[in-house]
C-alpha cells in the first residue's frame, strides 16, 4: 500500500466517521519540503504534504490541513489581502513570519490543532486494514 492509499482511507475515514467536513474536491499532493509538514493552498484548495515523513506525521499533518480545508469551505475562514484574514466575521493578521508561538495561538490554527488527535485513530485502523 502506498501513501496515497493511507490518504484516500483517511480521507474517507473523516468522511464516514463525520469528523471533519472538508471540500470534496480538495486534492492531495506530496514533495519533498524542508522544515515543513505539509500545508493548504486555500488558492489551489490543495494539501501539500512532506513526503519524507513518517506516516504517523503524515496523517496528522493532512488532519490538520483538511481542517483548514473544512474552515474555508464552511464559510468560517476567508483570506483577506495583505496578509488578513476574516475569522468567524473577525480580522486577524496572519503573518507566517511571525513567531510560531504567535502562529499557533491564532484560532483557526487551535482548531485544527485539536483535530490532529485523530491521526493516530486514524492509523491504526489503517494498519488492522492491512
Amino acid at each position: 500500500m502506498t501513501k496515497t492509499d493511507l490518504v484516500e482511507f483517511a480521507m474517507s475515514y473523516l468522511q464516514r466517521h463525520k469528523i471533519i467536513k472538508f471540500d470534496p474536491t480538495v486534492a492531495v499532493k506530496f514533495a519533498k519540503m524542508n522544515g515543513f509538514f505539509g500545508w493548504y493552498d486555500f488558492n489551489k484548495n490543495e494539501i501539500l504534504l512532506n513526503e519524507g515523513e513518517s506516516d504517523l506525521d503524515m496523517v496528522t499533518t493532512l488532519v490538520h490541513e483538511l481542517k483548514h480545508s473544512e474552515q474555508i469551505f464552511q464559510g468560517l475562514m476567508k483570506y483577506l489581502p495583505g496578509n488578513k484574514v476574516m475569522w468567524r466575521g473577525k480580522k486577524f493578521d496572519d503573518n507566517v513570519d511571525s513567531a510560531y508561538e504567535d502562529y499557533e495561538k491564532l484560532p483557526w490554527e487551535i482548531e485544527a490543532r485539536k483535530v490532529e488527535r485523530y491521526g493516530a485513530e486514524i492509523l491504526r485502523a489503517w494498519q488492522k486494514k492491512l
